[in-house]
């Protein structure tokens, strides 16, 4: 039985937050932005938003990985919260509380 094939958003959206992790900790290699940004355009031409968010990326700097890093993943947090079925992330659970104050 085979395995079914992942959606191309989503399968796009891992690569991409891999990327953007790799870069927030400095160990993004030379090309991979680049690549990624040919990948994305192959899979999901039609994602303005996506490509505009990767050009960016694949631009910045090489000093600057972890700035272009974070912006990406940011971009890629709201991206992924417009695909089919998604439900925005709580942001607030109630184990973050904090028990020992009012209450």
């Amino acid at each position: 039985m085979r395995a079914p094939r992942p959606e191309p958003r989503i399968a796009v959206g891992m690569a991409c937050l891999s990327c953007a992790l790799r870069a927030r900790t400095g160990s993004l290699a030379r090309g991979e932005a680049a690549g990624l940004l040919a990948r994305v355009g192959e899979v999901l031409p039609d994602d303005s938003g996506l490509l505009g968010a990767i050009l960016d990326f694949s631009q910045a700097p090489r000093g600057d990985q972890v700035a272009a890093g974070t912006a990406l993943q940011d971009f890629l947090t709201s991206w992924a919260c417009t695909l089919p079925g998604a439900r925005r992330p709580q942001r607030h659970f109630d184990w973050q509380d904090r028990k020992d104050v009012n209450g």
